[in-house]
């Protein structure tokens, strides 16, 4: 059976015994190194740190432990050391890598080895990062029920050799004003009073694409000037005794 240990038993026909030799076999192990990698490389060091992982082997049955993993590095591939279930993490540039992962055991003094698994790691360029500007405050005219504020997202960057190719602007509300035009590094938009969140998100031209940034804009009602009032105009009569008048203001 394929998932117990079996014995085969073999008469040497040329040889006169006494007693079969007697084979114990066992189903091999299953090395696992783990479900493919997509990562994207750090903007700031262009590289990415990957760690691999065969934990997950597994023993045939009647078998405790794996006693060794043994991971080799394809073509462009470094090889991932020390040899253990995770090795030290591998520090990468942005390219495609393969690796293969074959796990031993020890049954009854014979050391048993897997087949290879392999693993795909794909290290993607840094992605853009989006700069959608400073929050701003507006303050609506004395009469007026609408500003127009300006968006810019022209701050953002893309990775060394790479330039921003696209931009996309929205408003956090989607029932809310929309930035126009959306695809502008500098936009602008029509808002009342109120408190507005807007987001930019960037692509370069590799095609990778920024997390979204986020700018608010708040947008106040023009404060209105006090009014003055000193009463109205008196006339009183000097007092003949005092020649003095009392005025109340």
């Amino acid at each position: 059976p394929s998932d117990e240990r079996f014995v085969n038993v073999l008469a040497d026909a040329t040889t006169e015994i006494n007693e079969p030799f007697v084979i114990i076999e066992f189903e091999p192990p299953v090395a696992n190194a783990g479900d493919d990698i997509e990562v994207s490389a750090d903007f700031s060091t262009g590289r990415a740190i990957v760690q691999l992982d065969g934990s997950a082997s597994v023993p045939p049955l009647g078998v405790s432990e794996i006693r060794s993993y043994s991971w080799r590095g394809g073509p462009n591939s470094p090889t991932p050391m020390p040899q253990a279930a995770m090795p030290n993490p591998l520090d990468l540039l942005p390219g495609r890598y393969i690796f293969f992962l074959t796990v031993t055991v020890e049954a009854d003094g014979a050391f048993v080895e897997s087949n290879p698994d392999r693993i795909d790691v794909f290290v993607n360029t840094p992605n853009p990062i989006a700069n959608a500007g400073q929050n701003r405050i507006r303050v609506l005219g004395e009469f007026d029920t609408e500003v127009t504020v300006m968006l810019d997202g022209s701050a953002s960057m893309a990775a060394d050799g790479f330039e921003i190719a696209g931009y996309l602007w929205s408003n956090a509300d989607a029932t809310g004003p929309m930035p126009s035009p959306a695809d502008g590094a500098m936009t602008s938009v029509t808002l009342g009073e109120g408190v507005y969140t807007f987001n930019l998100v960037v692509t370069d031209t590799a095609g990778n694409m920024s997390d979204p940034a986020s700018v608010n804009v708040m947008v106040l009602r023009s404060p209105i000037d006090p009014i003055a009032d000193a009463g109205g105009d008196q006339t009183v009569s000097v007092d003949p005794v005092s020649g003095l008048a009392e005025v109340v203001l």
